[in-house]
């Protein structure tokens, strides 16, 4: 028979042994099952959250897709496009644009989003102002649309030349042709002497008897494109209706404020050309001289006024040809209105032609004082560069300063010294 500390022990390792099954059964029947519910009740709290946001965005998505797609013209490419081009006759009578018209009605294109793309081909004949105000239009309307080639050329004559005085042809697909085009052997580049004024290979300047910009009629080609969407299960939508005068006012898709290009139709190149008005002719600076004789009375030398006619010379147009940039320049003065070719290294105004940028142009000159700019070395002949902007005329020239024009400044640096 065992001793009573022996039974004692055994009583104890039989209450441990116990007591340790059963907190293992009360862990796995009790504690671990509450701590499952309370990690599935985080999780499922979480994922409602994302749902209800989920919820709410595609509530608004659906609201916004709606507001959007309900503003094209038809759920079909087919309906779209007469609707489009019937839409765009009546932009052209208002625009005043009826001479020569064609509007055709192009296959649709589906794109990767499954969306249709359908593009109407104009052809006619009119104005770059009655252009402008049919762009103006057609962007404010509020279905979506974009020009994707546009073209602008002069009216040709019956024998097939183009009228006297036009200017070249602007379009926004010849950047590519006339850059992969090799320029004649007389244009400078940068570091080589540019080719004398009487070269050969120069282009020939408009006569002063031509004129100029004065013909105003171009020949118009353009590809507007405009969007129509499917209906789809997930999302319902509409379309606009037939009159357009119950359609809501479209934004406004300029890249510019419109001033900006009223400033811009100004000064364009097919712009007819009208005597300004009456000028006051500028006073006469006189210098008093003092005489050699002194029976004789003094009398004062009339300085002959260089740019007395600046007002009356107008910045109308820059282009790029062949790699080499023109300066076109109308004379009001003229009873015709000349428009000249100027290219740089030339003479213009009372100096030389420096820079033509796409803004207007640079033009240096020689100082009268002598007294050097803070820009021009002691060693070099005295000269002020002057910025002619574009459309304005030469009095209305100012001072060149760099930091007024940085990227004239950028692009003077890389030109060949004159």
């Amino acid at each position: 028979m065992r001793n009573p500390r022996e039974k004692t022990l055994a009583i104890l390792v039989g209450l441990v042994v116990i007591g340790g099954l059963g907190y293992q059964f009360v862990n796995w029947a009790v504690v671990q099952p509450i701590i499952t519910a309370q990690k599935n009740l985080k999780t499922a709290t979480e994922r409602r959250d994302v749902l209800a946001a989920k919820v709410q965005a595609r509530s608004r998505t659906e609201k916004e897709w709606a507001g959007k797609a309900s503003l094209t013209l038809a759920l079909s490419g087919k309906d779209a496009g007469h609707r489009f081009s019937r839409d765009i006759e009546q932009l052209l009578d208002h625009a005043g644009l009826s001479e020569g018209r064609s509007i055709a009605v192009l296959a649709e294109q589906r794109t990767t989003s499954g969306f249709i793309e359908q593009p109407v081909s104009i052809s006619v004949k009119g104005s770059v102002d009655e252009l402008a105000r049919f762009l103006d239009e057609l962007y404010r309307r509020p279905y979506p649309v974009r020009i994707r080639n546009l073209s602008v050329n002069p009216e040709e004559q019956p024998g097939g030349a183009a009228k006297p005085g036009s200017t070249p042809a602007l379009s926004n697909r010849n950047a590519t042709a006339s850059r992969d085009r090799k320029p004649p052997a007389g244009n400078a580049k940068n570091g080589e002497k540019a080719a004398p004024a009487n070269a050969s290979n120069k282009p020939e300047r408009p006569a002063r008897g031509s004129s100029g910009a004065a013909d105003t009629r171009v020949v118009i080609n353009l590809t507007a494109t405009t969007l129509a969407i499917p209906a789809f299960k997930a999302f319902k939508h509409g379309a606009l209706g037939d009159d357009p005068s119950a359609w809501p006012e479209g934004p406004l898709r300029l890249a510019r404020d419109r001033d900006a290009y009223a400033a811009m139709a100004s000064a364009n190149q097919f712009s007819k050309w009208r005597p300004p008005p009456p000028t006051p002719d500028p006073p006469v600076t006189t210098r008093p001289v003092a005489s050699t004789n002194p029976a004789h009375e003094s009398k004062p030398i009339v300085k002959v006024d260089p740019r007395k006619d600046a007002d009356k010379k107008v910045v109308v147009g820059v282009t790029s040809l062949y790699g080499e940039r023109y300066a076109y320049v109308r004379d009001d003065a003229s009873r015709e209105g000349a428009t000249e070719r100027i290219r740089a290294s030339e003479p213009i105004d009372d100096g030389t032609l420096l820079l033509v940028h796409p803004h207007g142009l640079v033009v240096r000159v020689l100082r009268e004082d002598g007294q050097h700019s803070g820009e021009d070395p002691p060693d070099t002949t005295a000269t002020i560069d002057y910025w002619y902007p574009l459309g304005k005329s030469f009095k209305d020239r100012e001072e060149f300063h760099a930091d007024s024009h940085p990227e004239v400044a950028a692009e003077l640096a890389r030109v060949s010294d004159i």
